[in-house]
């Protein structure tokens, strides 16, 4: 059955919020609550893994099993979102930056390259010879 991944940040785990899951009421943490704002703008229902509530927090026996497991989880979702808080009025350009560097990537690596090609010819002992 496909599902989405959420990855984030708990936040402070003495500052809660209450929300209904599956009409039952459940403390999350305030920086989880202002993920799941976000979903409740879609017109769809949706089956989201988040490890603060499908790991039971209180078996230890269970959380150390479970997070054994994360990588396998994330990588078997349709999709994993990452919360990285709330944005400002600088977020949306920061992401187009995120783009503009993803998309030079290649660039970035010949560049990288090159760098490391000088270097090598900069550290030969001629370089390094004391003049008299």
């Amino acid at each position: 059955m496909p599902y989405l991944a959420l990855s984030y940040c708990w936040g402070d785990p003495k500052k809660t919020v209450p929300i209904y899951l599956n009409n039952k009421l459940v403390h999350v943490t305030e920086n989880l609550s202002s993920a799941l704002q976000n979903f409740e703008q879609r017109d769809v229902a949706l089956r989201i893994w988040i490890d603060a509530i499908c790991i039971n927090q209180k078996n230890e026996h269970e959380k150390s099993q479970q997070v054994g497991l994360m990588a396998e989880i994330y990588h078997k979702a349709s999709e994993v979102i990452v919360w990285l808080g709330d944005g400002d009025e600088n977020s949306p350009r920061a992401l187009e930056i995120l783009k503009e560097i993803g998309a030079s990537a290649l660039q970035l690596d010949a560049l990288l390259f090159d760098i490391q090609l000088t270097q090598r010819l900069l550290l030969r002992p001629w370089f390094r010879r004391v003049w008299v």
